[in-house]
């Protein structure tokens, strides 16, 4: 239920959550330039990765929301049906496994800003799968909305291309970055969308949040953990440095990955999913700010165009809602 009053705290806690949101991609970027520079390499490669970073994260986010609420997963284990359980295991390797990696690699190959943008296409994609696998009908004006989202990220491909990794510097090596970046992205948007349907029917089938997410990660942690000491051996956790691990890591685990579960979901109680959706897609704006004051992206003209057509895009498929929201104010 959303309780009456908001004070300074409630709008303290959403701000939280749109700024954790926004510079994830932003600072996993930077982690993964960092590192190169920053800590031992063995054979070529450098020990801190995509892998162990989202091992630690996942991890830490497991524990924290399986401790927060223990009583209700050990219930929901105890009551959990083979079936809900394939259920579980495909949405916690789509969501808390592939479409990570995925994303990751996005971010390496195009860039935080196009990979932002990209991810917008959950919304729409979600939708057209909740209603063949759910039932649920459409918003209303999706096709359009759908249509603006498409025509935004249009804008930001080709005419962009010093915003992608290695564009610059090398022509070649750029356009097949740009090929391989959104196939990745693709592949996010996919196993984001197909994970919102399954979290849904869990939903359905009684499952609580703090079970899908928290053992949904920590099942997540172990596909990371095997994936490190299968393709790079443990030397790629035993190499690390310690300032690295408890600063670095463990900062970002903490600050970004555990403050934006507990934000995303203590605004459910002050805030309707209509308020919250409106301010969600400022998480864009500060992902594009981001990107711009830390990573130097450049912001040409029709990148900020195109994601203002995203944005607008994003805000027409919610415009009923807006509208009755609204409305029912007093």
């Amino acid at each position: 239920m959303v309780k009456a009053k908001r004070g300074v705290f409630a709008f303290f806690v959403m701000a939280v959550a749109v700024i954790t949101e926004g510079l994830n991609p932003t600072v996993l970027s930077w982690l993964q330039f960092r590192s190169v520079e920053e800590v031992h390499t063995m054979g070529g490669d450098a020990p801190i990765s995509f892998c162990n970073v989202l091992f630690m994260a996942s991890l830490i986010v497991g524990l924290t929301l399986v401790a927060s609420d223990y009583r209700q997963v050990k219930q929901d284990v105890r009551t959990l049906t083979p079936r809900v359980g394939w259920i579980f295991l495909a949405n916690a390797f789509l969501a808390n496994f592939l479409a990570q990696v995925a994303f990751f690699y996005a971010l390496d190959y195009l860039g935080v800003i196009p990979v932002t943008l990209m991810l917008t296409l959950v919304l729409p994609v979600s939708s057209l799968m909740s209603r063949h696998f759910l039932a649920e009908a459409l918003p209303n004006w999706f096709w359009s909305s759908f249509l603006l989202i498409l025509v935004g990220i249009t804008l930001t491909v080709l005419p962009n291309e010093t915003v992608y990794n290695g564009a610059m510097n090398d022509p070649m090596l750029g356009q097949t970055n740009i090929v391989l970046g959104y196939f990745w992205a693709s592949v996010a948007v996919i196993s984001f969308s197909i994970s919102a349907v399954t979290s849904r029917k869990l939903a359905l089938e009684g499952l609580s949040s703090s079970t899908v997410a928290g053992l949904g990660t920590l099942f997540a942690a172990l596909l990371f953990g095997a994936y490190v000491v299968v393709f790079f051996g443990v030397e790629h956790f035993v190499y690390l440095k310690l300032w690295w691990v408890v600063g670095v890591i463990g900062i970002y685990s903490f600050t970004l990955s555990v403050g934006n579960e507990w934000s995303q979901q203590a605004i459910n109680e002050y805030f309707s999913v209509v308020t919250i959706g409106l301010f969600d897609m400022l998480s864009v704006v500060v992902a594009i700010v981001a990107a711009w004051l830390i990573l130097g992206t450049p912001l040409t003209v029709n990148l900020v165009s195109g994601a203002a057509v995203v944005i607008a895009g994003v805000l027409l498929s919610q415009a009923t809602q807006i509208r009755e929201h609204f409305a029912a104010q007093p």
